[in-house]
């Protein structure tokens, strides 16, 4: 390798997401009821425009609900580019 040669990496890496929504009823219900209601309303998080790409912030739609990945990254995949 000559000195002005130079090798890439894309790493990655997975961090635990928490992320939040608030199911209403008008009656009691199980714990089991809340969470497939929960399933039904927020299955997946959608994927937003920023920092330069479509590839590097995710969000949820709804003014109850949040995302918070606040955790240190866990690297685990390198592949050479």
């Amino acid at each position: 390798m000559s000195e002005s040669e130079q090798y890439r990496y894309r790493v990655y890496g997975v961090v635990p997401v928490t992320v939040s929504t608030v199911i209403e009823s008008d009656t009691p219900l199980t714990d089991a009821d809340v969470l497939e209601l929960a399933i039904n309303d927020l299955n997946s998080l959608d994927t937003f425009v920023g920092n330069g790409g479509t590839n590097k912030m995710c969000g949820v739609c709804g003014e109850e609900d949040f995302v918070n990945a606040d955790a240190e990254i866990s690297w685990d995949e390198v592949y050479r580019i």
